[in-house]
């Protein structure tokens, strides 16, 4: 998470707030590690998904957090690219309902053919920090995170809707 404290969160909290972000780690290895770990390497550790699910859920309940903290959503900024995530995003969707996720929103066939270029225009975008990161995403805007309420998305596929949530106020 970057950008500009808001005037209304005192700095203390928002410097906890982007370090629990940027620096998640479990089980002694760091997202940025993973990142440039050789996957030959790793093997199939069992320890790697429960490594995955808890820099997941943490990076989860960080933003619910934020969002508890930040007054005028509208303003808060989750990356160095909002505005063009936002544009682009609602370029390729201008209605889809991100208040309430379908299943399908996804998965569905013609979707697929319309997430798949939206997400791959941020492979190297360099504002984009982790960008096919697997992150929970709320599918029902009103409720919080548990095992009902929550997806699996990229990291970008969750900039995209909660950047839109946020600008659109749906995050309450």
């Amino acid at each position: 998470m970057s950008g500009q404290k808001p005037s209304n969160v005192d700095q203390k909290d928002w410097n906890a707030l982007q370090q629990n972000l940027q620096s998640v780690s479990a089980g002694g290895i760091s997202a940025s590690e993973l990142a440039t770990a050789d996957p030959n390497k790793l093997g199939n550790d069992p320890k790697m998904e429960m490594v995955w699910a808890e820099k997941a859920f943490k990076h989860a309940e960080t933003y619910l957090k934020l969002l508890d903290v930040i007054k005028d959503k509208k303003k808060l900024r989750l990356s160095g690219a909002d505005d063009d995530i936002y544009k682009e995003f609602r370029k390729v969707f201008p209605k889809l309902n991100i208040a309430i996720l379908s299943d399908s929103f996804k998965s569905s066939p013609a979707n697929i053919k319309k997430w798949r270029p939206l997400l791959m225009k941020y492979e190297k975008n360099s504002k984009v920090k982790d960008y096919n990161m697997g992150t929970l995403l709320r599918k029902d805007v009103s409720k919080g995170i548990d095992a009902d309420n929550t997806i699996i998305v990229s990291r970008i596929c969750f900039l995209c809707i909660e950047i839109a949530r946020n600008r659109e106020g749906l995050n309450k």
